[in-house]
């Protein structure tokens, strides 16, 4: 530091940001720059992308200084704060807290999910459907999307899409997806979620009893003897279909 004529901490973080903005300028490309620098003092050039991720009140100070900025705050989807907290996501509309003449500074917004408490057996409940309340936000018009109670539907059959597709997204409230099984007193399971390749073919699944496992058997090795020795190969699919007890066409 002394070498360099540097006094402190604020000083070191000019020099570091003048020499990257240097090199990436010459590259002809855009750079993005968190928004601590601005928070210390540091000088940014004009042409960087600044985003906001401390708090949605830091917006507007940004913007009035003339910069292209990108908002994460109130996205952090590693963060939970309850139940229903997409609701959060979905109603932090960026351009509430700007002037209509400022709103073409805003380029974008990004759903951050950091990995601190995110692994394999949480990573897709965490991040669907909370990501898609976000996504409405963003890629919508703000005065098609000021309700709540609108946007649930929307995102609860969106829910059921990603788990039809075999993608774990985490329920938003009681309910069910129209696929669900209808439970009867045969039955001693809970919802079976079905195989998507199936589930092209299948309007409805049922599942037999235990009594009826039996016979279901002797059926299958029956056919399987006699598709065998017929070699009638060409009705597979329509014979896998009508044994399989999951399956009713």
């Amino acid at each position: 530091m002394r070498k360099n004529n540097l006094d402190d901490i604020k000083d070191v973080q000019q020099m570091y940001a003048n020499k990257l903005m240097k090199i990436i300028t010459s590259l002809k490309t855009k750079f993005i720059v968190w928004q601590d620098p601005l928070d210390d003092g540091v000088k940014v050039s004009k042409d960087a992308i600044i985003e906001v991720w401390k708090s949605i009140n830091n917006l507007a100070e940004v913007v009035n200084m003339g910069y292209n900025t990108i908002l994460s705050a109130g996205w952090y989807l590693d963060l939970m704060s309850g139940n229903d907290d997409w609701q959060e996501f979905y109603m932090n509309e960026p351009f509430s807290y700007i002037r209509r003449s400022q709103q073409h500074l805003i380029v974008g917004g990004e759903a951050c999910l950091w990995a601190e408490y995110i692994d394999e057996t949480n990573l897709q409940q965490r991040l669907w459907p909370r990501a898609s309340a976000v996504a409405e936000r963003l890629w919508s018009d703000m005065t098609l999307t000021n309700s709540v109670n609108d946007a649930t539907f929307r995102i609860d059959r969106f829910r059921c899409l990603l788990v039809r597709r075999g993608i774990a997204a985490r329920p938003i409230g009681p309910g069910y997806c129209e696929y669900d099984l209808p439970v009867t007193k045969e039955m001693n399971a809970v919802d079976v979620i079905v195989p998507t390749t199936a589930l092209r073919h299948v309007q409805s699944v049922n599942l037999i009893s235990p009594k009826g496992l039996g016979f279901y058997c002797v059926c299958v090795l029956l056919l399987s003897f006699f598709m065998a020795r017929s070699k009638c190969m060409q009705v597979t699919n329509s014979i896998v279909l009508h044994l399989n007890p999951q399956l009713k066409t």
